[in-house]
C-alpha cells in the first residue's frame, strides 16, 4: 500500500475518533450541566493544620460534594500568587511546551524589581525566584483554551 494511501486512513481515523470524542464530551458536558446543586458538608481538618489559620475545599465530582473545612476564609476571594506556578508548570510539561532540555525563555529586556529576573531564563531559576514574567509566557503558549480544559 502506498505511503499516501496509508496517511489518509490515518487522518480519517483520527478525524473520526476526534467526533466521537466531541460527542462523548458534549452529551457529559450537557448531562452535568443538567445536575442538581452540589452538596456542602462541613468538616473538621484542624488536627491538621497544627495552629494554623485556613481552610480546605475539596470537591468528589462523582458525587458532586464539597468538603469544606473553615468556610469563611475558604468564600474569601484572594489573589492566587505563585499557586499558579504550580498549575502552569505541569499544563507546560505535560503539553511539551517546556521541557528540561528546553525551558528557556527570553528576558524581554524590562527591568523588574528583582534583578534575578533580568535576563534570559530557564525554568527551574524561575520557578526557584518566582519570576512571574516567565511564567505569563508559558501561559500564553499554553493558550487560553487549553489552560480552561485543566
Amino acid at each position: 500500500m502506498k505511503q499516501s494511501t496509508l496517511h489518509n486512513r490515518f487522518k480519517i481515523i483520527v478525524i473520526v475518533f476526534s467526533l466521537l470524542l466531541l460527542c462523548a464530551c458534549s452529551k457529559t458536558a450537557n448531562q452535568t450541566s443538567n445536575q442538581t446543586e452540589p452538596t456542602i458538608k462541613q468538616v473538621n481538618f484542624e488536627q491538621y493544620f497544627d495552629g494554623i489559620h485556613g481552610s480546605a475545599v475539596i470537591y468528589q465530582p462523582l458525587n458532586n460534594n464539597y468538603q469544606i473545612y473553615n468556610q469563611e476564609p475558604a468564600m474569601t476571594q484572594r489573589s492566587p500568587c505563585s499557586t499558579f506556578k504550580i498549575v502552569s508548570s505541569l499544563i507546560a510539561f505535560e503539553n511539551k511546551i517546556i521541557e528540561p532540555t528546553n525551558s528557556m525563555r527570553k528576558w524581554s529586556s524590562e527591568v523588574f524589581w528583582n534583578k534575578a529576573w533580568n535576563k534570559n531564563i530557564e525554568f527551574k531559576d524561575a520557578f526557584q525566584s518566582s519570576c512571574v514574567w516567565y511564567f505569563r509566557k508559558i501561559i500564553d503558549e499554553i493558550g487560553k483554551r487549553k489552560y480552561k480544559t485543566h
